[in-house]
């Protein structure tokens, strides 16, 4: 049915749409239908809506060329949720007149009276790529652009160019404004991952850190779709997979939080997380034994699953930022690493690439995969990073062969060694980079299932993997006596203790 009529009757037919689409994801989801997809069906039935009432308005005002309608943010990801706002710009060949304004106005007059939540923007071409240069927030929503409906070819030229020119910019630049603008958000939204309540869409880990990886790689190699990136050789299978796999669970749980609460809603607060935990636990858990029975379970469950896939966000998430910001014309600055535990002797499997620890040969991690481990005991040494091509080894091996590690005689004793060497001050400290990478769970499986592991209730904040993380932490911090204001007695009682690896074990 296309909107017609009184402007009372269009809001109606785009009020009953939208009603009818929201009935539809919630039927889907339950059904077992996965985020993606629900998301584009949403996105469908709000593009049936604004094309079908931008076009009525367009005729309307006599526009044949020079302007396009975007979709842009999440609706332009099609990644829109059931009552989300949606955002759309007009884009203009030529600075827009008044007929363009008063042609946008009708088209949002027309979603406001639905009660949809719509931004928009009119602008022309040349407005849009000066301002995308200084605002960040229309530069990533011109990345996020797609074409609605008007003139295509307008928007066609306009996106290509766009693309390119950001990619331009410099291959820092861009990268740099979207970590100034995640520190930012992070600080607004909390800081960690653990969260009792975490936001979905801003918070660490969550749909807009997701979406700073993707501005990044559309910037500097073309393309936002991880299937691609793999393609151009930008992210392992692996990284592939957890990335597409964060994206579907994040969507489809922000779709059922909206569901519930009827209206925009990003934070999974509690009574929400047992709203839509039992909607997932049977599918997620398969025939897993329940710890306890009941709504509590069902949402340990949930929110592991959101650990899990925020930790991976914000891993590959960095991993991908550091690719896109590396300049292919560099030339790195390589140097020995020479310790003062091998008597200044050089290290044969190490090198300081550019500032940061790289192996010289990955085979070295294959012959002896307790390398894996004694890379970040250099690290606390020398008091530098493992760099990123060492560290993508590291994770694909501790995935594809976990086995190798634990067969390997010196891994216990290298292993230890980083439990107890209290000069590791790091924040993430070298134990949960560790962590992160996996190669705590290759050397110990049974790490595998205290991993991400919440307590439903007000008072554990932390996961039980960080939380012992954390202990040991606090323990190296009262050897080293920087608590002594805080924790005089127990700072002065570790000082006492003579076998340490027990109390660390």
């Amino acid at each position: 049915m296309a909107a017609s009529g009184s402007a009372s009757t269009q809001a109606q037919w785009i009020a009953d749409r939208v009603k009818q689409a929201r009935a539809a994801a919630e039927i889907g989801q339950r059904a077992g239908k996965d985020g993606v997809a629900l998301s584009i069906e949403l996105t469908a039935a709000l593009d049936e809506v604004v094309v079908t009432v931008g076009k009525l308005h367009l005729s309307h005002a006599g526009i044949t060329s020079g302007v396009a309608v975007m979709a842009t943010g999440g609706y332009g990801r099609a990644e829109w949720a059931p009552y989300s706002d949606l955002d759309l710009v007009f884009l203009c060949a030529e600075s827009p007149d008044a007929n363009v304004a008063n042609f946008a106005s009708a088209v949002l007059h027309d979603l406001w009276d639905a009660r949809l939540d719509a931004g928009h923007a009119t602008r022309s071409v040349a407005d849009t790529h000066e301002l995308a240069e200084s605002d960040l927030t229309v530069a990533t929503a011109m990345l996020d652009a797609r074409f609605l409906m008007g003139d295509e070819g307008l928007a066609r030229d306009f996106l290509s160019g766009f693309v390119a020119r950001a990619g331009a910019q410099g291959q820092g630049n861009l990268v740099e404004r979207l970590r100034h603008e995640q520190t930012s958000r992070h600080s607004k939204f909390g800081d960690t991952i653990f969260l009792l309540e975490p936001d979905l869409k801003s918070g660490p880990g969550g749909i807009r850190d997701l979406c700073i990886g993707r501005w990044a790689a559309r910037a500097r190699f073309g393309t936002s779709d991880f299937r691609q990136l793999h393609d151009l050789g930008e992210l392992t299978l692996r990284q592939c997979q957890a990335l597409e796999a964060a994206r579907e669970w994040l969507l489809n749980v922000r779709i059922a939080v909206q569901l519930a609460a009827r209206r925009k809603q990003d934070q999974l607060r509690f009574d929400l997380q047992e709203s839509v935990a039992p909607i997932f636990f049977k599918r997620w858990s398969g025939d897993a034994p329940l710890a306890k029975p009941g709504v509590s379970s069902a949402v340990e469950w949930l929110m592991r699953h959101y650990q899990l896939h925020a930790r991976a966000v914000s891993r590959e998430t960095e991993r991908l930022m550091q690719r896109a910001s590396l300049d292919p014309n560099h030339e790195p600055t390589v140097i020995p690493v020479s310790l003062r535990s091998m008597k200044g002797k050089v290290d044969p499997n190490f090198v300081i690439r550019d500032g940061r620890i790289e192996v010289m040969d990955p085979n070295a991690f294959v012959t002896h995969p307790s390398e894996m481990i004694r890379v970040f005991s250099i690290g606390i040494e020398l008091g530098l990073e493992v760099g990123l091509r060492t560290t993508d080894v590291i994770s694909e091996l501790c995935a594809e062969r976990p086995q190798a590690l634990q067969a390997d005689p010196s891994a216990g004793s290298a292993f230890l060694d980083i439990l107890t060497d209290t000069r590791d001050k790091k924040n993430p400290s070298r134990l949960e980079q560790m962590q992160d990478l996996g190669v705590l769970t290759a050397l110990m499986p049974e790490w595998a299932p205290v991993t991400g592991r919440v307590q439903h209730d007000t008072y554990h904040v932390y996961t039980v993997d960080r939380h012992s993380l954390y202990a040991v932490a606090l323990l190296k911090s009262l050897a080293r006596r920087d608590m002594i204001d805080e924790y005089p007695r127990a700072t002065q009682e570790m000082a006492f203790i003579e076998r340490h690896v027990p109390l660390y074990v």
